[in-house]
C-alpha cells in the first residue's frame, strides 16, 4: 500500500504514478548553490518496470501527505537507479534524484560598459538559463558595477556577482532565488508549528539558530518563515535548510521535516553558517 497510518507518498517517474507500493524517500534543500536533492526508494517493483524507469528516466515528481491531500515535496531529475535484493520476498529500487540545475553550468559571456545596476547583470545572466527569476529583493537596489564582464558558467558568474554583496543564489523547484540574511523571499509562505499541529520534541538551540523536527510539511521551502509556537521557544525564523524523511509503511519509521532555522534580523552570514543537513542531520531511509 502507499500509506499507512494515513501516511502518503507518491512518485512519477518514466511515464508511471507509483502509489501503491512502500516508498521511502530522504531529501533536502539548502540555500546554497548545491543543487537540491537526495534519494528515494520503492519496494516491490517488477524487473519490467524497474527497466523501464531506468530506460526512459525523465523528470521525477515526488508528492507526499496524509490521508487525501498531498502537496509537492520535490521536482527534479532522475540520477541513478540501483535493483537490489532486500531480504526474502523483497527486492528494492532505489533512485537518487536532483533538482533541475536549469541550464547554470551553460556558458555566459556577457560585458558592460559604464556603470550599471547588479540586479540588471543578474537577471541578464538568470535569462541565458531555463529557469524562472526569483523576486531581486536580496539585491541591493542601489548595488552598481563598473565595466563589469563575465566569461565562463552562469553559476560562476552569479557567485562573482552577488557574493560581495552579502547574498547567495540558489535554485528551488525549477526557480533563480536570491538570498540574504536576515531577509525572507517576498514571495515565500509563512508556516505555524507548535505541539497541537505537528512540533515534535523541543527545538534545539545552535549557535546560528534553532532545530526543529515536526510531521512532515512537504510544501516547507527554503526562505520560508517559520513561527515556533511551544514552550521552550516562540518567534519567527527563516528556513535556511530543510530534510524531508518519510517512509509510507514501515512501523516506527520517520515521516518528518528537519529544519534548520535562522533569526530574522540583521548580522547573519548565511552562506557560511546554513548547515549541511547530508551529514548534520545523518540518517537513513527505508531501514
Amino acid at each position: 500500500m502507499a500509506y499507512r497510518w494515513r501516511r502518503r507518498l507518491e512518485v512519477d517517474v518514466a511515464g508511471l504514478t507509483l502509489a501503491d507500493y512502500r516508498i521511502a524517500v530522504s531529501l533536502q534543500r539548502s540555500v546554497t548553490a548545491q543543487p537540491d536533492g537526495g534519494r528515494l526508494r520503492i519496494y516491490g517493483l517488477s524487473r519490467a518496470t524497474d527497466r523501464q524507469i531506468s530506460e526512459v528516466r525523465g523528470p521525477v515528481a515526488i508528492r507526499a501527505g496524509y490521508g487525501e491531500v498531498l502537496s509537492e515535496l520535490f521536482s527534479g531529475s532522475l540520477r541513478h537507479v540501483q535493483r537490489r535484493w532486500g531480504g526474502p520476498g523483497s527486492w528494492e529500487t532505489e533512485i537518487e534524484v536532483t533538482a533541475d540545475a536549469g541550464g547554470t553550468g551553460f556558458p555566459a559571456s556577457v560585458g558592460y560598459q559604464g556603470r550599471v545596476g547588479s540586479r540588471e547583470i543578474a537577471s541578464d545572466l538568470a535569462s541565458r538559463t531555463t529557469l524562472a527569476l526569483g523576486p531581486l529583493d536580496a539585491i541591493p537596489a542601489d548595488a552598481q558595477e563598473s565595466d563589469w564582464s563575465w566569461s565562463g558558467t552562469v553559476s560562476a558568474g552569479l557567485s562573482e556577482l552577488v557574493t560581495d554583496l552579502g547574498v547567495t543564489w540558489y535554485v528551488s523547484d525549477g526557480v533563480l532565488r536570491f538570498d540574504r540574511a536576515g531577509e525572507l523571499q517576498s514571495d515565500g509562505q509563512s508556516h505555524m508549528i507548535s505541539p497541537a499541529n505537528g512540533l515534535v520534541g523541543r527545538p534545539s538551540t545552535t549557535d546560528r539558530g534553532l532545530m526543529a523536527r515536526s510531521l512532515m510539511l512537504p510544501s516547507v521551502r527554503c526562505g520560508d518563515s517559520v513561527t515556533v509556537d511551544s514552550s521552550s521557544t516562540a518567534g519567527a525564523w527563516k528556513v535556511a535548510a530543510v530534510r524531508t524523511l518519510g517512509d509510507s509503511w514501515r512501523a516506527g519509521a520517520s515521516f518528518h521535516t528537519l529544519m534548520d532555522l535562522r533569526s530574522i534580523g540583521p548580522g547573519l552570514d548565511l552562506q557560511r553558517q546554513v548547515t549541511d543537513l547530508r551529514t548534520g542531520l545523518g540518517g537513513r531511509i527505508g531501514g
